[in-house]
């Protein structure tokens, strides 16, 4: 516990220096060192260069190579490399090559740490609002996006939480996070008795078959199955091509892009009741369908499937 609070009080003053365009403290919430930090300035200094034909380097205009990095920075290269790579997965920074050449440019989620001003005397500068003192903001990239998925895994035995998972979400889900990790949260579920109340399209699981192996699909199906359920159906036609899912439990409100590998949990009761509000309101207008039903449904004809394929099998045998 000391060694926490010596880290949480940790001075000012270790910030690199030009910092001044960066929300240094979202950055720290993220959990970026300092390194990090000065890496990521670094790399904005290039891009907001006073004009595009005299950059802070030799390089083209928001680019930097590893060499002009490791410089600018004063960073080892071999530390630069993986410092880097894990920036790359939480889609902070991106590699460009050009001209046989391999450059870093910020990437889209790095938008979050540096705030775009208006210019102008009629455009104030408003990014010092605070938050209030109960409420709280946590932005989330790559696989840190399981954590809005294992902390609903973590509540009480019997709670209830509700969620919004379009088709597309879930494939992407699917795709793009950790299948054993998907399996772990959903058999927890199940077995603490947590109520999942969700407005999901009734098709979904249906297709999610071509993405994973006879090996994968029966037990992801399985974890699922029998768990304490209350769910509505979304009309094909309606957010067919939607990529995020929500989830809402205990004044706590998580939006999960898996696509483009984002997240955003919002703590504030007032942010709660509202989407909650909506939420009712949807499903109040919604038909409901039995899920649990619909899978054991599946898992039996899986199984008659596997029963054929094991008759054919022998029948081949014999044959021989």
């Amino acid at each position: 516990m000391k060694n926490a609070q010596n880290t949480t009080q940790a001075p000012a003053p270790d910030l690199p220096r030009n910092t001044a365009r960066m929300d240094t403290e979202k950055a720290l919430v993220l959990g970026l060192s300092i390194q990090e930090i000065n890496l990521l300035v670094s790399i904005h200094k290039q891009l907001t260069a006073p004009s595009a034909t005299q950059p802070t380097t030799s390089s083209p205009a928001n680019m930097m190579t590893i060499l002009e990095l490791s410089k600018t920075a004063s960073i080892p290269r071999t530390t630069l490399y993986y410092m880097l790579e894990k920036l790359k997965e939480r889609k902070l920074v991106v590699r460009k090559k050009l001209n046989k050449k391999f450059y870093w440019i910020l990437g889209d989620a790095s938008e979050v740490l540096f705030p775009k001003k208006e210019l102008g005397p009629n455009h104030p500068d408003t990014t010092g609002f605070s938050p209030a003192p109960n409420s709280h903001v946590e932005f989330l990239f790559g696989e840190d996006m399981m954590k809005v998925l294992e902390n609903i895994a973590l509540l009480p035995k019997n709670k209830r939480i509700y969620g919004i998972q379009p088709e597309q979400s879930l494939l992407s889900a699917i795709k793009n996070g950790g299948h054993e990790r998907f399996l772990h949260v959903n058999e927890t579920i199940k077995r603490k008795n947590i109520i999942v109340e969700a407005i999901v399209h009734e098709h979904a699981f249906e297709h999610i078959i071509p993405l994973l192996s006879k090996g994968e699909i029966a037990p992801l199906l399985k974890s699922i199955s029998g768990r304490l359920a209350d769910t509505s159906g979304i009309p094909n036609d309606y957010l067919s091509t939607t990529n995020a899912e929500i989830y809402l439990y205990d004044d706590v409100v998580s939006i999960i892009n898996w696509q483009a590998g984002f997240g955003i949990t919002i703590r504030d009761k007032n942010v709660f009741g509202l989407i909650f509000e909506l939420f009712k309101s949807l499903k109040y207008m919604l038909k409901k369908y039995d899920q649990n039903d619909k899978i054991a449904r599946m898992l039996v004809e899986m199984e008659n499937d596997r029963g054929v394929e094991r008759g054919s099998d022998k029948v081949k045998k014999i044959k021989k």
